[in-house]
Parts: structure tokens; sequence; C-alpha cells
């Protein structure tokens, strides 16, 4: 029973979890992240378009779409796309520390339903949890108000059963 949770209201550990979300927390990036990715993107894009400029200088110098001159349109028409292939790996981590802030878990939020007594409530991790008042009088009315539910269910299922048997003769 020690990883039960008990109610607050009644004492009762009859406690159902209905919801767990996760509680998000903006951190600001370490000045590190920060440089590092300037860096790549200082770094990168140059030598990125030098090699891309590269390829096609040596294409052209060497001869490899001299011959086809649709080759040398989709050559120097294609420098653009390599270009961009190549800087993505620079970019985007710059894109993503430009900002100030990122987003880091920060706990779990547990909604909780009392099945004795009717009682909502809410517990975040890190936070102590509610007091609880043991309240016998609520914990017996719940308890026989499930038993109640619980011989309805049965006899309406023995009724629908007692229902098929007679159809299926």
């Amino acid at each position: 029973m020690a990883d039960q949770v008990q109610c607050p209201n009644c004492g009762g550990y009859r406690v159902t979890t209905s919801k767990v979300e996760t509680l998000w927390i903006s951190v600001p990036f370490s000045s590190a992240e920060r440089r590092k990715s300037i860096t790549q993107w200082l770094i990168g894009i140059p030598v990125s378009i030098i090699i891309v400029l590269a390829i096609g200088f040596l294409s052209t110098a060497l001869g490899l779409d001299n011959d086809n001159p649709v080759a040398i349109g989709v050559g120097w028409i294609g420098l653009p796309f390599l270009c961009v292939i190549l800087i993505a790996p620079f970019a985007i981590p710059y894109l993503l520390f430009h900002k100030k802030t990122k987003n880091v878990v920060k706990g779990q939020l547990y909604h909780y339903y009392c099945s004795l007594c009717g009682y909502r409530w809410s517990w975040e991790t890190g936070t102590p949890t509610p007091q609880v008042n043991v309240r016998p009088d609520l914990i017996a009315k719940g308890s026989q108000r499930l038993e109640e539910e619980e011989e309805e269910r049965r006899q309406a299922a023995a009724a629908t059963w007692y229902l098929q048997q007679r159809q299926k003769k």
C-alpha cells in the first residue's frame, strides 16, 4: 500500500489517475551553445559556397559538360540546390540556437479522482503531497455505493445473459 495514492478528502485508497501532463519551463541557452552555433554559421556558409563553386568550375574546366549544353545548364542551375544542401547542416543549429530560450521538462502534473467520495485533485512532482484527512464515514458511504453499483451491474449482466439464452432457444 506504500505505492498507492491516498485521497486527501476521505483517506480512502480507491484513487485513479485520470490524466498526466508534462510541465515545461523556458531556460536560456548557455553562451557556449550560442557561440558554437554562430561559429558554425560563420565558417560553414563560406566553406560550403567555396566547395560548390569549386565543383562547378572543375566540372567546366575538365570539360565534363562541354559536349552537352543541357548538362552545362543543369550543372550551373543545380549549384544553388547543392549550396542549400551543404549549408543546411550549418544553418539549422544557428536557427535553433538563435532563440534566447529553450523548453525543458519541469516535471509531471498528475490529476487524481477518488472513487469513494468523488474528490478530484492535482499533484505536481517535486511538491509535497496533500495532507490526508481520514473520514471513515465517507469511506463507508463510498464503499456501500460502489457495492450497490457493482450489484446492479451484475444483475444487468445476468439479465442480458438470460435474454440471450432465451433468444437462442
